[in-house]
């Protein structure tokens, strides 16, 4: 059995070779690795670790595999099936699996709520909340969502775009502008990615919107037109949007055009 302390410097290693964009070798030396550790508890992190390389790379089919290898792997130890739980989340997070993942991670929440130990799990009670309001924001349950986000924003967990994305589109819900574009300028700092961007600026010109900050609105809401191809805005929603801000401008020509697009969508 490998010397535990040389087993977490050479995983270091390779996970700079995934990080720098050699997701191959660094699967290969993963492997290797994982073949060479006896230690129970680590090999099932190893082949944890490989299952959720595998999802971002998108095969799914290995990813699945890898997990069940994974849970095989016989251990005593609580934080090792707490770990295995979070991966697993994550994976159907990726695969966009999102009832399956929030059920997971709610039975997770209900046994660390049941812990004796309660005070020794603040890190991965952190990592639950956080991952559980963002879930929450995508299925649209932003009531649900708020407090979850809200009690997430106090913990050190790093968040991405889409979490302050979804916090923000929660507020806005409620009602609260001012706390929404808060959360959407904390957003652009981190930045959206993608995938979240168009929605961002989508959300920030409604916003604009209903404070009657007409030209701000337009200047977002412009930044999503060449995005409406793609799917990832819905058409009719933004250009009736448009046609509402152009209106409020005094723009009738502009106005026109964006409502006859609205009709054809």
């Amino acid at each position: 059995m490998r010397d535990l302390k040389m087993i977490e410097t050479e995983l270091q290693r390779i996970f700079e070779k995934f990080d720098n964009g050699q997701e191959e070798q660094a699967l290969v030396e993963l492997r290797a690795l994982s073949k060479m550790t006896g230690d129970l508890r680590w090999k099932k992190r190893l082949l944890l670790t490989e299952a959720n390389w595998l999802s971002e790379m998108g095969d799914r089919m290995q990813a699945r595999q890898r997990l069940a290898d994974a849970a095989q792997v016989p251990t005593d130890s609580r934080e090792a099936q707490l770990e295995t739980d979070l991966f697993e989340a994550d994976i159907l997070m990726r695969e966009q699996e999102y009832v399956q993942a929030l059920r997971k991670l709610n039975g997770v929440s209900k046994e660390l709520e049941r812990s004796p130990d309660q005070a020794d799990n603040v890190e991965v009670w952190a990592q639950i909340q956080t991952r559980r309001g963002v879930l929450l924001g995508v299925l649209g349950r932003w009531k649900e969502a708020l407090p979850v986000m809200t009690e997430a924003l106090s913990n050190d967990i790093p968040k991405g775009g889409d979490f302050y994305y979804l916090l923000a589109w929660c507020r806005s819900a409620q009602g609260d502008l001012a706390e929404a574009l808060e959360a959407l300028n904390a957003g652009f700092k981190v930045g959206f990615g993608s995938d979240f961007e168009p929605h961002a600026h989508f959300l920030l010109g409604a916003i604009y919107a209903k404070q009657e900050r007409f030209a701000q609105a337009l200047l977002e809401l412009e930044q999503v037109v060449p995005t409406v191809e793609t799917g990832r805005i819905g058409a009719r929603e933004l250009y009736d949007l448009l046609a509402h801000v152009c209106t409020k401008l005094a723009m009738p020509k502009e106005a026109a055009a964006f409502s006859k697009l609205a009709m054809k969508d």
